[in-house]
């Protein structure tokens, strides 16, 4: 068997690790899979997330209140 090397457009090349290596580390460090877990499930829960429906107004609530508790952002 004869191996032909791949056209460079094919090939993959990793990129290196960035100046945002240690920042990504300490975040990793606070991950919660409990709580990522937990918000997943009663996210998923909604009947449907379709934005005029009554489940989909509830989801949308659900989901804007976990993004003010989580961002720094004051969004008021």
């Amino acid at each position: 068997m004869v191996s032909t090397p791949l056209p460079s457009l094919l090939r993959s090349e990793y990129p290196k690790p960035g100046k945002q290596s240690k920042a990504i580390k300490k975040m990793h460090e606070t991950l919660d899979i409990d709580h990522m877990r937990a918000f997943l499930t009663k996210f998923s829960g909604f009947r449907t997330r379709y934005y005029r429906s009554e489940t989909g107004k509830q989801s949308q609530h659900f989901l804007y209140q976990t993004i003010q508790e989580v961002s720094p952002c004051d969004y008021g």
